[in-house]
């Protein structure tokens, strides 16, 4: 075989390496190097990254980490076979993740169904109970934001346990950091999964998948201001402020994002001056109109007042001064 491997790979190459092997063992128990090898070189040549030399210096790292094992079929068996160790806590995650890659994908490919088949004319499905009250697109975007739900809880339960036990229960460094990446990894692998099967549905002339995260943010939103009042209770308001502020700060500017990108269909990494004005002249038409505006003001309208000092050249640009006031003190630090 024709390497283009080097010996001198970064940890995170070696991490990646590390879980493909142990992910190919974990679905070939039993395997040996030269199956493993052979699958290898069965790949086109621009895809292959793991020769020999890596291989055996990856196994035998595993071997000696305890995440997998090897047993030979007889005696005077020359090739090993491998096993992912049952009692490596890669072992239970891995499972645990391959599981939910193949459930999770059904889920996303109905939702995907029925709103291509809303946007082809049927009905989108009736929920018995719906905070919408029904209306269509709005429907739409809880079914998508729901769905996504699913990934966005199983991640945390992921970081939940890798922070607050893992971190505590696992002793080998080795073993932590791979587990960590493998989590990492998959994860993301599920995110471009739910991109690809719902990311390209539009709905009202708008991306369905963008619009719906408008939901997610009103969400994390509300709960760190219920974390706020509650850390309030043991006088740490001082402390837990600041990070609530920033995060508050976050979640206001991809709102007010998200509002560009319906306007103008272009989603601004840098908002400028006269992205703040079209967007105030937006916010000014639509709030006699649309109630639910209403809490885009009470996001943005979190930032200090004290920013608008001494910019008056800009602000003095924008047509409707209530809502620049609020989005010029947003923007302008």
């Amino acid at each position: 075989m024709t390497s283009k491997e080097t010996y001198g790979i970064t940890k995170f190459d070696e991490q990646r390496y590390s879980q493909m092997i142990v992910d190919f063992i974990l679905n070939n128990p039993g395997c040996t190097a030269e199956f493993i090898m052979k699958n290898e070189l069965e790949k086109a040549e621009e895809e292959r990254e793991i020769g020999r030399r890596r291989l055996f210096t990856i196994l035998k790292k595993l071997k000696r980490k305890k995440v997998i094992m090897d047993k030979k079929s007889h005696k005077k068996a020359r090739n090993k076979m491998f096993y992912v160790r049952e009692d490596n806590p890669l072992y239970t995650v891995s499972k645990e993740l391959k599981e939910f890659e193949e459930l999770y994908p059904s889920l996303l490919k109905k939702v995907k169904g029925e709103l291509e088949g809303w946007q082809s004319g049927k009905r989108l499905l009736k929920p018995k109970y719906s905070q919408y009250h029904g209306e269509p697109l709005y429907v739409a975007y809880e079914l998508i934001f729901d769905t996504t739900l699913f990934l966005f809880d199983t991640m945390r339960l992921y970081m939940l346990r890798l922070a607050m036990v893992w971190s505590r229960t696992i002793e080998d460094k080795y073993t932590k950091e791979l587990l960590n990446f493998t989590i990492f990894s998959k994860l993301y692998q599920m995110q471009i999964k739910i991109s690809e099967t719902v990311g390209d549905v539009t709905l009202g002339g708008q991306n369905a998948f963008i619009s719906s995260v408008v939901t997610e943010l009103d969400e994390i939103k509300e709960r760190i201001q219920d974390a706020l009042s509650r850390l309030d209770r043991y006088e740490i308001k001082k402390e837990i402020e600041p990070i609530s502020n920033f995060v508050l700060k976050i979640i206001s500017t991809e709102m007010a994002r998200q509002r560009i990108l319906s306007q103008s269909s272009t989603y601004k990494w840098k908002i400028n001056p006269n992205d703040i004005e079209g967007l105030a002249d937006g916010m000014a038409e639509d709030y006699t109109t649309r109630p639910s505006i209403q809490n885009d003001l009470d996001s943005i309208m979190s930032t200090e007042f004290d920013q608008m000092r001494g910019n008056k050249s800009i602000f003095d640009k924008l047509d409707r001064i209530f809502f620049s006031c609020i989005l010029f003190c947003h923007f302008s630090y």
